[in-house]
């Protein structure tokens, strides 16, 4: 599943470094990366920087395989971590999770993203990636159709809304938070970690 989904990670990487000046940042930690084709696709295009892949036991594997075949290994690292048991090692210049929030419950999403937060550096960026809701719920329909396969493939995850995005990430530390929607209901929420 994370071979087959590593094109679409290095496509939101590539996306990701266009959008946004990453060429700032020394350090990024993709938090929950899974084939780290995210961190592949942020790499390609920006020499100078090294990213983190932190994930489950499982997973790494798979990450270590992908980034080699890749020709990353030595600025993308992957290390174990457990984002809902505390914060990954380590002090970063920014974090992006992508896909990750939308598994867990809506406790257990936030005190992921406020472990998250606390392993970036004051003032620096989090951008987190993935299906989101207005606060609706009804809208838009790409999002609203994902909900459905979320809601029966996870115990508890789901398309959370714009409203619940934004009061995690106050509750992580984060003051100012913007959204970016993108095309098939996914959305860029970011905003940088007060200092």
């Amino acid at each position: 599943f994370f071979a087959g989904m590593f094109k679409r990670a290095v496509d939101a990487g590539l996306d990701l470094a266009r959008r946004f000046d990453f060429t700032v940042y020394r350090s990024v930690l993709d938090a929950g990366g899974g084939s780290g084709g995210l961190a592949a696709g942020l790499c390609r295009v920006l020499p100078d920087l090294h990213v983190t892949v932190a994930d489950l036991p499982p997973v790494l594997p798979i990450a270590r395989a992908r980034i080699a075949e890749s020709g990353l290994a030595e600025r993308v690292h992957v290390l174990q971590a457990d984002v809902l048991a505390g914060p990954p090692p380590g002090l970063y210049d920014a974090a992006i999770v992508r896909s990750l929030l939308q598994v867990m419950s809506a406790p257990d999403a936030g005190r992921a993203l406020a472990n998250i937060v606390a392993a970036v550096k004051p003032g620096g960026p989090v951008y987190v990636l993935g299906r989101m809701l207005d606060d609706s719920g009804r809208s838009p329909e790409a999002s609203v159709y994902f909900n459905l396969v979320f809601i029966s493939l996870y115990q508890d995850g789901r398309a959370y809304t714009e409203r619940q995005y934004r009061e995690w990430f106050r509750g992580a530390g984060i003051g100012s938070v913007q959204r970016i929607p993108l095309a098939g209901g996914h959305s860029i929420v970011w905003g940088r970690k007060d200092g």
